[in-house]
């Protein structure tokens, strides 16, 4: 998870412009395996929350290339009390963001709000993560969306450019295809195959709950416990590339 330790470190540069000595940051792995990292900073008046799992184009095939960043995708298209369009209302009523998206190593459910509204946005993020439905016709919107994006990473000079040469480089190792995936690819991901690797990637030794901005430490981690904590352990290891 190298960006989400890069991210972490610019937050904490960030935090410590202003003072001597930075504040620790608060590391606690739960009792099923899950980390959670916190950065108090008093100075700020927003939160940011990244959930990681390890996951993305290392773990991926020719045939389930992008799957990662599908799966993200859709994702935040629906959760057992939440709806796309009720749930993008949700994160705007907290005057926040939420995204979420699948990268060479990992997949991101992601969140910035008011430093007051850190409470409900872990819930929200919690929500994504645990609980989503994968509705169908959000799938096949998503699914159209991302070979729309394909299809102007393909016609844009530089992009193609640049796509032949991580293949040149990498072969027919996933490293040498985007992480959005490939057009054959996207197209013959099912519904069935999300679920079966939202399964096999959602385990809590593969995740990171990081946690930066005026939030108090202790809530969060005690927070975290209540919403990450009745996760089962580790089952069988994902196949990696690496």
């Amino acid at each position: 998870m190298s960006r989400l330790w890069l991210a972490l470190g610019v937050l904490l540069a960030a935090g410590t412009a202003q003072a001597a000595t930075p504040p620790p940051v608060i590391r606690q792995v739960l009792a099923n395996g899950l980390t959670v990292l916190v950065h108090p900073d008093v100075s700020v008046g927003v939160v940011a929350a990244s959930l990681q799992v390890r996951a993305g184009s290392l773990f991926e095939t020719a045939e389930t290339a992008g799957i990662t960043n599908f799966l993200h995708r859709v994702m935040l298209r629906g959760t057992k009390r939440y709806t796309a369009m009720t749930l993008a209302e949700a994160i705007e009523d907290l005057g926040g963001s939420l995204d979420a998206s699948g990268d060479i190593e990992d997949g991101e459910v992601r969140g910035a709000v008011l430093a007051r509204n850190w409470e409900p946005l872990l819930k929200l993020i919690a929500e994504v993560a645990l609980h989503p439905t994968l509705p169908g016709d959000e799938i096949e919107r998503e699914r159209r969306l991302i070979q729309s994006a394909l299809q102007t990473r393909g016609d844009t000079p530089f992009q193609r450019a640049f796509d032949s040469l991580v293949r040149d480089l990498y072969g027919a190792h996933p490293y040498g295809w985007p992480s959005v995936g490939r057009p054959e690819s996207i197209a013959r991901i099912s519904r069935a195959s999300l679920q079966a690797y939202y399964a096999a990637i959602y385990r809590p030794d593969r995740m990171v709950l990081a946690v930066s901005g005026n939030v108090p430490g202790d809530k969060v981690v005690k927070l975290a416990r209540g919403l990450f904590g009745d996760m089962p352990a580790a089952g069988a290891p994902l196949f990696s590339h690496a």
